[in-house]
């Protein structure tokens, strides 16, 4: 994996991050402790990175297939996480 493989993914998540810590800071309503952007920075990162390399290493139907999968487990942990769907795990 290259450098530029890496580059955008950390950008979207540190981007995504900065505007929840803002959030954080101005809102009275988001309290995330350093734990919670640690996992959201975790599954952001992650699923950005395999985003990134579905979109630079498969072509046609299996990008499309896979990159819809990625988001998918992507959405589906980030849910799990915050409300706890299926476990204990969320608040």
């Amino acid at each position: 994996m290259k450098a530029a493989d890496i580059t955008w993914p950390l950008g979207i998540t540190v981007a995504l991050l900065l505007t929840i810590a803002l959030a954080n800071w101005q809102i009275d309503a988001v309290t995330w402790g350093w734990a919670d952007f640690v996992a959201a920075g975790a599954v952001l990162f992650g699923v950005c990175v395999f985003v990134r390399l579905l979109w630079t290493r498969t072509h046609g139907i299996a990008r499309g297939l896979g990159i819809v999968v990625c988001l998918g487990v992507g959405v589906l942990v980030w849910v799990e996480l915050a409300v706890g769907v299926f476990t204990t795990l969320g608040s």
